[in-house]
């Protein structure tokens, strides 16, 4: 009796080793998950910045060739982006 008992407890053992095995598993995959998706975020943040100072640039230039390099107005502050993330003043 007291070798089936034995054999009972390495087979939980057994499962509560692969059971931890999947849940590491588990939170390495969903941290490369939220890593990448960090990645993303800064990428999207880099390209609207730059769209942004190309819009300025080429508002200011407009401006001033609208003028014949004269004295013009300045240029208010003008969100870009489809959430206007990003704003650019001249």
């Amino acid at each position: 009796m007291k070798a089936a008992a034995k054999s009972q407890g390495f087979v939980l053992m057994m499962v509560v080793v692969a059971l931890f095995l999947l849940a590491a598993i588990a939170l390495m995959l969903a941290r490369e998950s939220s890593v990448a998706i960090d990645q993303n975020r800064s990428i999207q943040q880099q390209d609207v910045a730059g769209y942004a100072a190309e819009s300025g640039l080429q508002h200011a230039q407009w401006a001033a060739n609208a003028t014949n390099c004269g004295t013009y107005t300045s240029i208010a502050t003008t969100p870009v982006g489809t959430a206007n993330s990003a704003t650019y003043s001249a």
